[in-house]
């Protein structure tokens, strides 16, 4: 929210957005990695390997999660542009979340190189993941927001 006083304008602080966008990320996250579980389960056929980085899954020939990976980064994407207000706090919030669509795609990639470690690795990857993604699509709106 813009509170002015005077002449200048005053914003939120910058951790607001980290912590939106953390919380983003990690929500997406889980629904691409359940989209990928759901698959498996109806085509029990097709080896189970989650990918999060559609770059690093189509690299690795799991076509299966670069699709689904695509989906859920897209949809996102798709849906917090649509959206438009002349209100800042939700052009705020849409800001946050299509930076942080962005560098999820690319931090994903943390979480997708453990892929033969133990499950301790894969969730501390998993959990860094989502704090590099949240923490740079935050600061990322932030500096590149009107």
């Amino acid at each position: 929210m813009n509170v002015q006083s005077g002449n200048s304008v005053r914003r939120e602080p910058a951790s607001w957005n980290i912590i939106a966008g953390v919380g983003y990320s990690f929500l997406l996250m889980l629904v691409a990695l359940v989209i990928q579980l759901v698959i498996h389960l109806f085509l029990p056929a097709v080896s189970f390997e989650v990918a999060l980085c559609p770059f690093y899954a189509l690299a690795t020939g799991r076509i299966i999660a670069t699709v689904s990976d695509v989906l859920v980064y897209a949809s996102a994407a798709f849906y917090n542009s649509s959206r438009t207000s002349k209100v800042w706090e939700e052009s705020q919030t849409n800001t946050v979340a299509r930076w942080t669509v962005v560098a999820l795609i690319f931090a994903s990639a943390i979480f997708d190189f453990t892929g033969g470690d133990p499950i301790q690795t894969r969730v501390g990857a998993f959990i860094l993941s989502g704090l590099v993604a949240g923490g740079v699509g935050g600061l990322l709106a932030r500096r590149l927001s009107n």
